[in-house]
């Protein structure tokens, strides 16, 4: 079977660094883990359950990373919205976390 959450159009720049991840018009923000990204989405590790077609809002605080620029994050918004594609479970002995596709929303210009 194919497994949905590893199908691309774009190529996918692998990172991992924290983010935080809010409900669309949500005052409060779940801390994450951003693991990958590409021209139209982000993939990331939150112990949240997220439900396919939520829309949400991501933050970088790019003055807190200690990156070398080689993560390709100059060509990632520091604030984007995008909708949930899908949300699988990633359970360890420890705790259960999810692994979490987001499709960006198209911008209007």
């Amino acid at each position: 079977m194919l497994d949905i959450t590893e199908i691309r159009n774009n190529k996918q720049i692998l990172c991992d660094i924290p983010i935080d991840v809010s409900f669309f018009h949500s005052k409060h923000s779940i801390k994450a883990r951003l693991v990958d990204h590409c021209n139209n989405g982000i993939r990331f590790i939150s112990e949240q359950f997220f439900s396919q077609g939520t829309p949400i809002v991501y933050k970088i605080d790019y003055s807190s990373l200690d990156c070398n620029h080689n993560c390709g994050l100059e060509t990632l918004s520091s604030i984007n919205i995008g909708e949930i594609a899908w949300c699988n479970e990633l359970s360890t002995e420890s705790s259960t976390a999810f692994k979490v596709g987001v499709k960006f929303y198209p911008l209007p210009y």
